[in-house]
């Protein structure tokens, strides 16, 4: 697997915990998560590990949403280059559209489970 350091971003404890488990294989082989709640945490872990080279980001939380974390991300010309997956509940095609649009990578609906999130991560 070529990210070596992988930042999820979701307000719900329930899906970090999913992407704990579905990442803890690769977390055994090297591969380090860092998590934040929202996207203002997000920004503030990027400070700390700007090495990030993939980010899974929702686009309902409270304090900073993933859009407007997307577009702050998209205007850092150090950080515009990193992937970002959207992981959202909102299932529509103008939805994905947009966010493609903004700056996203991919569009991964939830539920996932960890195959898919691990297909997605070998197809970037």
């Amino acid at each position: 697997m070529k990210f070596r350091k992988i930042l999820t971003v979701d307000d719900s404890e329930l899906v970090t915990q999913i992407y704990r488990m579905a990442l803890s294989r690769l977390s055994r082989e090297g591969m380090t998560l860092v998590e934040a709640t929202n996207g203002r945490e997000a920004l503030d872990r990027l400070e700390e590990h700007p090495d990030v080279d993939l980010i899974f980001l929702d686009l309902n939380m409270p304090v900073m949403t993933g859009s407007e974390f997307l577009q702050i991300l998209k205007a850092d010309p150090v950080l515009a280059d990193i992937p970002v997956v959207i992981v959202s509940t909102i299932d529509s095609e103008s939805e994905t559209v947009k966010a493609l649009k903004e700056g996203a990578t991919a569009y991964l609906t939830k539920p996932f489970n960890a195959g898919e999130l691990r297909q997605l991560m070998e197809q970037l």
